[in-house]
């Protein structure tokens, strides 16, 4: 491929997009095919859009909000390659009032040290004024992530860059109106010496000629994660033209495999832990290079590391068995300590294609997990949390390799899940599916889950795998939500209701019998009102919190100041939920209900 895949038009409702397939070289004639994805507003949990497979998709409803990708597939009489066009969206509705006549885009080199540039392109009416915010993507040039604190029209590649692809989040305003869109996007960035790749990278394919040697097996660390002990690296398995000489890099991580720092000094194939790693993942980078090139293959994250005299310290990483596949389950082992533990738990994360920038799958917290479409073009593993005694330590398992997105994405939710019924110790609550389309029979299952009052740290309720759920002792002061998992002859997607609660304890004097609504047009500049819903007894007084949520109505967080019964939208909402706290009180009795959300494109 010499030059990428690209998408142009304009990301509204109604509006047609085209994508070029690029610039490619082959053996004979070359054959191109396509397939569209919808993601959500970073790129992730992207679906393929079932019927859509030629070089145009004119936008729907059902797209507003979204963002958008391609593959372009390219065969040739000795095989075949896939790359990606770069994220488009988030999609807009009808007739926005800002519309992007020339995308923003990135110039500069993605190499590390490089500053890269933002264009902000053009508007047709002229902004009145421009925010940015630079995310880091996959390969893929998906699953893209805020990049903390960088806001400005440039951006210096760092060493956590590496890797990744860099783009830009450009949110336009003009008078009320507002609209955010992704810019094109950089490369795949590398260190200074190496070639670097072109932004969309292909998937995994045999290396072309003279790209630098082939990890066929990718490096590992042996370790026992505690400060004071060495850990050693190991290269993997490589192929290449001729001799094949290799650097190394050590890189210190948060506990998600987030913002990565290089080590200074730290460019030997063993390295020492001390004080700055306890608490930390660590992460080794192999760069080979032969008569050809130079590739980068990255270890799986170790740690987080001990600190000296530790009690628990992990001695042996946890493997991961099973095929990385939609549809196939995956199992996790304890790994070894330094002393039996008494129990484990787990969590297993989704990250993007070296292993970092992890992030908790909701809900999966036993030692098998069933892979998901949405985890296609990601990496998994499980955080295995060791007691014993009063002792506890966590540690990372071994990474499985990227997950193919092969299989179907399965029916798709067009009117979302709902649950019906009084948030109350010993009530029942009733779930309905909503409204779904897929290939055939679709059957459903449920999950009932327990989250905290700001709906996080939520666990599934042991169980609880019907559409009705009796409320107990336990949920009293939580929220409660529940997925619907509905299964066609291509597959498995989920959809969430809206939360509900918290639950009111048994015998509690004021009780929300129906749960508030919101109305209004969820959209930046306009104004929403909430409803007092319907309490048990006549509230003498209501007070109200705006709150905003991940798009699935979890997550959420209060918004400074808004404390009316009213809220008018900004350019900070979008591609996130948003509900109120409804505050009731009679007399002495006080009690909190979540509104129903409303969701900004």
């Amino acid at each position: 491929m010499k030059a990428a895949p690209a998408v142009a038009g304009d990301a509204a409702e109604g509006k047609r997009l085209f994508v070029s397939h690029g610039s490619w070289t082959g053996s004979g004639r070359l054959r191109y095919s396509y397939r569209w994805y919808r993601c959500d507003t970073m790129g992730r949990h992207c679906r393929v859009l079932r019927g859509v497979g030629g070089r145009s998709h004119r936008l729907g409803a059902n797209d507003v909000g979204h963002t958008l990708s391609v593959a372009v597939r390219v065969t040739d009489s000795t095989g075949s390659a896939t790359a990606f066009a770069g994220l488009v969206g988030p999609v807009a509705g009808q007739r926005p009032r800002l519309v992007p006549t020339v995308r923003p885009s990135v110039s500069g080199p993605a190499v590390e040290g490089a500053v890269v540039r933002l264009g902000a392109g053009r508007w047709r009416p002229a902004p009145s004024s421009l925010s940015v915010q630079w995310v880091r993507c996959n390969a893929q040039l998906r699953a893209c992530a805020a990049i903390g604190g960088e806001t400005s029209r440039q951006h210096e590649v760092g060493a956590a860059d590496l890797g990744h692809a860099l783009a830009a989040i450009v949110q336009a305003r003009s008078g009320p109106a507002a609209r955010a869109v992704f810019s094109t996007p950089t490369a795949v960035a590398v260190r200074p010496g190496a070639e670097p790749a072109p932004a969309p990278a292909p998937a995994p394919a045999p290396a072309p000629a003279g790209g630098g040697p082939t990890s066929e097996v990718p490096p590992a660390v042996a370790q026992v994660l505690q400060e004071g002990n060495r850990i050693a690296g190991a290269v993997g398995s490589w192929s290449g033209s001729g001799s094949i000489s290799f650097r190394y890099n050590w890189f210190r991580c948060d506990p998600a495999g987030a913002h990565c720092q290089s080590v200074h000094g730290a460019t030997g194939v063993t390295y020492a832990l001390g004080p700055k790693d306890v608490g930390h993942t660590l992460g080794f980078a192999v760069r080979a290079s032969d008569g050809a090139g130079t590739t980068t293959a990255y270890a799986g994250l170790v740690g987080p590391v001990a600190p000296k005299g530790a009690p628990l310290v992990s001695t042996g990483q946890p493997a991961v068995a099973g095929t990385p596949a939609p549809g196939q389950a995956l199992q996790v082992y304890g790994g070894s300590w330094s002393r039996p533990p008494s129990a484990l738990s787990f969590q297993w994360q989704r990250c993007n294609e070296n292993g970092r920038l992890c992030a908790p799958i909701e809900g999966a917290t036993a030692a098998t997990y069933t892979v998901t479409p949405a985890d296609a073009g990601h990496r998994l593993l499980a955080v295995v949390h060791a007691t014993a005694g009063t002792d506890a330590q966590d540690v990372l398992s071994a990474t499985t390799a990227v997950v193919g997105g092969a299989a179907p994405a399965g029916p798709a939710a067009s009117a979302p899940p709902t649950v019906a019924g009084t948030a109350a110790q010993g009530q029942q609550l009733t779930g309905a599916t909503g409204s779904w389309t897929g290939s055939g029979t679709v059957a459903y299952t449920f999950n009932w889950f327990r989250c905290d009052a700001a709906g996080a740290h939520c666990q599934s309720i042991h169980g609880a795998t019907k559409p009705t759920y009796v409320q107990g002792a336990k949920d009293a002061g939580h929220t409660l939500g529940l997925a619907v998992h509905a299964t066609d002859a291509a597959g498995t997607a989920t959809a969430y209701a809206a939360l509900v609660g918290p639950v009111a304890a048994q015998g509690s004097p004021l009780v929300a019998t129906a749960q508030p609504g919101v109305s209004g047009t969820p959209a930046p500049g306009q104004a929403l009102q909430v409803s007092n819903g319907s309490w048990s007894a006549p509230p003498t007084a209501f007070a109200y919190q705006w709150q905003r949520c991940n798009p699935n109505g979890r997550l959420c967080v209060p918004i400074d100041g808004a404390t009316g019964a009213g809220y008018t939208v900004t350019a900070a909402d979008a591609g996130h939920a948003l509900l109120a706290v409804v505050h009731a009180t009679a007399g002495t009795a006080a009690q909190d209900a979540l509104s129903t959300p409303a969701r900004v494109p």
